[in-house]
């Protein structure tokens, strides 16, 4: 989508239909399914020459691995855009313009402009449930589905040193 003509003019205003067509980049590490078709309409005003502002909400639905269990969940995230643009951040962009990556030029990149703003509102942990116990350290069974039996003694590091002086004890005996 072109700039240039909401730059040159104050007060123009034009809701655009967005659609997220894409597979989402990987959010720390985590592969994110979109489960239901992404849009949002932006609105996008020429608040003076020289500066726009683009905004918008919408609501990412997508499923998820636990970040405890790894089962899949089933996740609602909402998000907004709200941006104010200035010509000057596109000729001369600085370190805290956040949105350099979705220009090139007075070109913006919708698809973009929706990454990162979904990237922004994610979650920075995900869970299947508030008490999910997780899975087993020794076999990987979920926790959440019943005891696997496994032992999940770890002994505390700090009492290593003492841990081998027994040992040794009872070794001369």
């Amino acid at each position: 989508m072109n700039l240039t003509e909401y730059l040159e003019s104050e007060g123009k205003e034009k809701e655009l239909a967005v659609t997220y067509g894409g597979t989402l980049p990987e959010i720390a590490g985590r592969t994110i399914e979109i489960t239901k078709p992404l849009a949002l309409t932006l609105k996008i005003t020429g608040i003076s020459r020289k500066e726009i502002l683009m905004e918008g909400d919408s609501v990412l639905h997508c499923r998820v691995s636990c970040d405890r269990c790894l089962s899949d969940v089933d996740l609602e995230v909402p998000f907004t855009i709200s941006e104010r643009i200035r010509e000057q951040d596109i000729l001369e962009p600085d370190e805290d313009f956040e949105l350099t990556g979705c220009l090139e030029g007075y070109e913006l990149s919708t698809d973009r402009l929706l990454e990162e703003a979904i990237m922004t509102a994610f979650p920075a942990k995900v869970l299947c449930r508030e008490d999910c116990k997780g899975i087993c350290k020794v076999c990987g069974q979920n926790l959440n589905e019943g005891d696997c039996g496994c032992d999940d003694f770890v002994p505390d590091p700090r009492m290593a040193a003492i841990g081998d002086l027994f040992a040794a004890v009872n070794k001369d005996k």
